[in-house]
């Protein structure tokens, strides 16, 4: 983020701060005070959190100070994160021996965290 001061000298500084809320959003992400990058200070997951909101606020060094605020929004995109997964743990299966070829045995199901692989899955 960048917010230019029109001010002169000393008063022309400005520093960033990302502000605490309810989301922890601080938990996830850091601010270079002086230079307004965003930095991720955790691995994020798209399964538990798909977009993160928060707001940066820069303040110049006047005095008095002043300040703006801005809304950041960071959209978190899915990966092969997450292995596909049986929905049971142990499937049981009876049949005959006198059963034909291509009879009907039992039918598996999985299902996968990850929504771009949802789909994919064989």
């Amino acid at each position: 983020v960048f917010a230019p001061d029109q001010d002169s000298e000393k008063n022309a500084g400005v520093t960033y701060q990302i502000l605490s809320d309810i989301y922890n959003s601080t938990d996830y992400f850091q601010i270079d005070s002086s230079r307004g990058l965003v930095f991720t200070s955790r691995m994020l997951d798209y399964e538990l959190m798909q977009c993160h909101n928060f707001i940066v606020r820069a303040t110049d060094s006047g005095d008095p100070a002043l300040s703006t605020d801005v809304s950041v929004t960071v959209v978190v995109t899915d990966t092969n994160d997450n292995p596909p997964n049986f929905s049971q743990a142990v499937y049981e299966a009876f049949v005959s021996d006198l059963a034909p070829r291509g009879h009907f045995v039992t039918c598996l199901q999985a299902s996968d965290a990850d929504i771009c692989d949802a789909q994919r899955l064989r």
